[in-house]
């Protein structure tokens, strides 16, 4: 350690080079006056740079550190106009950059590489680094396109969220600490997410010329030892040597004028069911229990299986989330009511929470005054996208309004819910994914941050409050847990806190605790809390009314009353800060700690026994049956061509030079090969078009599908318009004509979605009505659901389906648009219009209004069939790519229409991997955005909430 010091005291840096605001507008820096302590960040990276080294910008998330990059990189442009610069970003953030950048640094040229293969291709022959000074990409593309990448010698290298670089045998790691190898910055505000492993692969990662691979096992077991004899002096060194690599500021140091943060945890009990799902996940699993108990005892034999751990620990954080998190739990068939909030605590206490955020002056105002809302805009993080399906139904129930972002939800998509929270006053909900929108966001136009539930590891939950409590907020913010009492909730609360007190030790950022970081580390002790007053209550309860879960809370004593006028959070009296005032309320303004019991103990034990008993009843059965049983045998070891995995042999590393080598060759062998296969499958693809051209003119088959995209060359044959996509964007006033038309939006309605097919005159929608569902490739028609309802309406969606499937005419991404007439239709007129092209030919050129009555079924092919899930009995896989051409195809039909509308069940529920709002979202943006077609979805019953006449609108243009 004595050289590490003495190493590190030749990187200090100084205060001889001080970069001014005046320096930075020299630079071209515009529209931003950056704060004292930004400039001294600028500096700091600026004596990073000269002394040809990096270093890690993690300051608090939400003091600017996108600003001051950007202000770092118009000095190193000044200095030296031709450096290379690359800035790596996480996608989600990838607009917050470009935006930044044309806003602070308007005089920069850079290339944006992202986008599709096609486009990409594209940027890689136009990027010049002497005309793109700096390229932003994404991790993903650093990965797939590393050749690319690593063709540059790039001299700067911008990694943002740079946590993400915290395993050094990553790939990511691996590929750019190879492409740049002269300064290398990250940023990030929790560099500390684990252990001290981790920060030190980020110091060998900005400074290896310092922090050497072979000196990481030394500084992690110094610096960690439990020795508390010496502990202040190792802190002391420890501040030392990360001094000149690490420049860490937090709000409370720098940001006196930031509006308050109060963090609190609010508890919830567990509803009656989620009860007995608890205890029977308990016994399910007693071999775990078991193998905890040994380890209490000392009397183990084996290693704790923390595998399973984990996975219990999984089951029963979403048993404590919601019961239907678990499948098969959930009512069949479907219907959105009050049993969602009722069979979970954690959503009964949400929605008496939102109720108050929605209109805190509820119990104050008239009758006429009640309209007002949302006062308090939210944003909802949870650790599981399925919790916010659930989530996202209760909102659809409540009917309030929502923008929901998460790893489903694409790169346009994410901005444009952004931007729909952060400007419009009637959006109330963000919900959030704790790992994708937990990281450089800027969500400002929120006051209000619910964790659902707690990660283990308590950063992420850091990111995510960060995006609520930053520079730019000018309310005072409230970040409220919602934890269930005497759970492993509890237990993972007090598990994070312990890592946090190490992130505090180390940065040195407020009071560290003297409690032990490694005390609760154990994760069977996270088990076992609680056990024997969650039973207690569940045997004391039997039979209650589920109306115990619904306390009368007062929130406005809990989180403080809100201004009237600016509807801004007022400190919460005095007396809320006692623990004692609610069995409901406890504020984390100190070290949180949870901790066992002998009695918890005692019903691991109870378990243990009873299990036992049950294993032996079964043993005795299948004696008596007649079975043999046998002990379970050592495993043998195994030998994969007469090695032995276990071994810990290794192969002989070979030469750098020959493995590059090597590389290059393979990659440019691979890209030939990909080429070749290209043209291969072209060449085959337009054979098998050609004879299939020919088949279908000898039997005289057309095609149904419209605007398909399979191929340039491989369009309808039958299709006589075609359309281009660009033209989709430029008239706003279309199919509003008529002033008594409904406005294009996504409506909720009671009903039967196949009902429209055969109402031809009415004023309810527009007509005519194009039905739609989603179908796979295997022209089998099911005999139930919405396609027996259907069937039973009229055979012709099924017979032509069918047809098209002998004639090879289904292929993911068609839509399939099949005429249906009224039963009185002349039939000269039912034979002669076949498809969606013969019914253009007969409608009127100016207006294009149709001769006829007539309606469409839509068969949006975007389902995989494969012989598993049909031997299985489970549906299709739901394909988003399939779906959104489907319906690029469907909205380019309507668009050829004066006016119509579209009808649809709850396209592809039940499939696997099925998310409904991106299905959403798909709708709304190819129909109702793009092509102004109001889109009317059925998706269950609810008579006590909505009329067909009622709009939702869950995202706003």
């Amino acid at each position: 350690m004595e050289e590490l010091l003495r190493h590190t005291l030749t990187a200090r840096s100084t205060d001889t080079d001080v970069i001014h605001q005046a320096d930075l507008e020299n630079c071209g820096i515009r529209n931003v006056k950056l704060r004292d302590y930004q400039l001294c960040g600028v500096s700091w990276l600026n004596v990073c740079a000269s002394q040809h080294r990096g270093g890690i910008l993690c300051d608090e998330m939400g003091l600017g550190k996108t600003c001051q990059i950007v202000a770092f990189l118009a000095v190193m442009l000044q200095r030296k106009s031709l450096t290379s610069i690359l800035l790596v970003c996480p996608l989600s953030v990838l607009e917050t950059w470009i935006d930044e950048l044309k806003r602070f640094f308007p005089s920069v040229s850079f290339l944006v590489y992202a986008g599709n293969q096609d486009q990409r291709v594209t940027k890689r022959a136009e990027y010049d680094p002497k005309s793109y000074p700096i390229l932003l990409t994404t991790y993903e593309l650093c990965i797939n396109d590393q050749e690319f990448i690593a063709s540059f010698n790039w001299e700067v290298l911008i990694v943002d969220e740079g946590h993400r670089l915290k395993n050094a045998e990553s790939v990511l790691y691996d590929v750019l600490l190879q492409v740049c190898r002269k300064s290398r910055f990250l940023l990030t505000g929790t560099p500390i997410q684990n252990n001290l492993m981790e920060l030190y692969n980020l110091l060998h990662f900005v400074a290896p010329t310092y922090f050497a691979k072979k000196g990481r096992s030394a500084f992690v077991n110094y610096f960690n030892s439990q020795d508390c004899s010496d502990l202040a002096t190792r802190d002391a060194q420890l501040a030392t040597v990360l001094h000149p690599f690490l420049l860490r500021r937090t709000k409370h140091q720098v940001l006196l004028d930031l509006p308050p943060r109060i963090d609190l945890i609010i508890y919830h009990s567990l509803a009656p069911l989620q009860k007995k799902i608890y205890r029977a996940l308990l016994t399910r699993n007693i071999d775990v229990f078991s193998a905890v108990v040994d380890e209490e005892r000392g009397t183990t034999r084996s290693k704790l299986p923390a595998n399973r751990i984990n996975n219990l620990l999984m089951q029963l954080r979403k048993c404590v989330g919601h019961p239907y998190l678990f499948d098969g739990l959930e009512p069949e068939p479907f219907e959105l009511g009050p049993h969602i909030v009722d069979t979970s605590g954690k959503l009964t206490l949400l929605d008496l929470l939102l109720k108050f955020l929605y209109n805190p002056f509820a119990k104050t105002q008239t009758a006429v005054d009640l309209l007002i809302g949302p006062v308090h805009k939210v944003l909802i993080f949870s650790q599981m996208t399925r919790m916010l399906d659930i989530v996202q139904d209760y909102l659809t129930l409540m009917d309030y309004n929502y923008e929901r972002l998460d790893g489903s939800v694409r790169g346009d998509d994410r901005f444009a819910a952004i931007r729909g929270f952060n400007q419009t006053q009637e959006s109330f909900v963000f919900l959030l994914s704790t790992r994708a929108g937990g990281q450089g966001l800027n969500l400002v136009a929120a006051d209000t941050v619910i964790l659902l539930d707690g990660d283990f590891n308590p950063q992420n939950d850091l990111q995510a409050t960060a995006r609520v409590h930053r520079i730019g907020q000018t309310k005072p913010v409230r970040v409220i847990r919602l934890v269930g009492r005497d759970t492993v909730e509890e237990a993972i609360l007090s598990r994070a806190d312990a890592k946090l007190k190490l992130s505090t030790r180390i940065l040195g950022t407020t009071c560290s605790s003297p409690e032990d970081p490694g005390a609760v580390e154990d994760l069977g002790a996270v088990l076992k809390f609680g056990l024997s007053r969650l039973l207690d209550q569940e045997e004391s309860k039997i039979g209650a009314s589920d109306c115990t879960l619904k306390p009368d809370l007062d929130f406005t004593q809990i989180l403080g009353e809100t201004d009237v006028k600016t509807w801004h959070w007022l400190p919460p009296r005095a007396n809320s800060f006692s623990d004692h005032l609610s069995d409901w309320v406890v504020l984390t303004d100190s070290a949180y700690k949870c901790e066992l019991t002998d009695e918890d103990l005692k019903v691991v034990e109870k378990f243990k026994k009873a299990h036992e008993e049950l294993v032996e009843k079964e043993r005795n059965q299948l004696l008596r049956e007649g079975y043999q049983t046998r002990a379970q045998g050592t495993i043998p070891s195994v030998k994969l061509n007469g090695v032995d995995p276990t071994s810990s042999a290794r192969l002989k590393p070979q030469p750098t030079a020959q493995l590059a080598e090597r590389k290059v060759n393979s990659a440019e062998a691979t890209e030939a090969r990909r080429q070749k296969n290209l043209e291969t499958a072209k060449q085959r693809a337009a054979a098998k078009l050609e004879k299939r051209m020919a088949w279908w003119k000898s039997v005289g088959y057309s095609s149904w599908s419209v605007f398909r995209e399979e191929s340039p060359t491989d369009v309808n044959p039958n299709s006589s318009l075609e359309v281009d996509d660009d033209v989709f964007d430029v008239d706003e006033s279309l199919n509003e004509t008529e002033a008594d038309l409904v406005p294009p939006d996504v409506y909720y309605i009671i009903g039967d979605a196949s009902e429209p097919l055969q109402h031809f005159n009415t004023t309810t929608y527009p007509t005519p009505a194009f039905v739609c569902l989603t179908v796979d490739q295997s022209g089998s028609w099911p005999e139930g659901g919405f396609f027996g309802a259907l069937a039973r309406r009229t055979l012709v969606p099924k017979n032509a389906y069918e047809l098209s499937s002998t004639m090879e005419d289904l292929i993911l991404g068609d839509c399939h648009l099949i005429p249906v007439f009224p039963n009185t239709a002349n039939n000269s007129v039912t034979l002669s219009v076949r498809t969606f092209n013969d019914v253009l030919l007969i409608a009127d050129n100016a207006s294009q209004r149709l001769p006829v009555d007539i309606n469409f079924c839509g068969l949006l092919v975007a389902q995989r069939h494969s012989r598993r899930s049909q031997s299985s009995g489970d549906p299709p896989e739901l394909l988003l790519d399939a779906l959104e051409r489907s319906l690029r195809s469907l909205g380019k039909a309507c668009r050829c229409l004066k006016q119509c509308s579209v009808h649809v069940p709850h396209l592809g529920h039940g499939s696997r991997s099925f998310q409904w709002y991106s299905v959403e979202r798909l709708l709304w943006k190819h129909l109702v955005k793009r092509n102004r077609v109001p889109v009317y979805v059925y998706p269950f019953r609810m008579p006590y909430l909505y009329h067909p006449s009622t709009p939702y609108r869950p995202y706003l243009a």
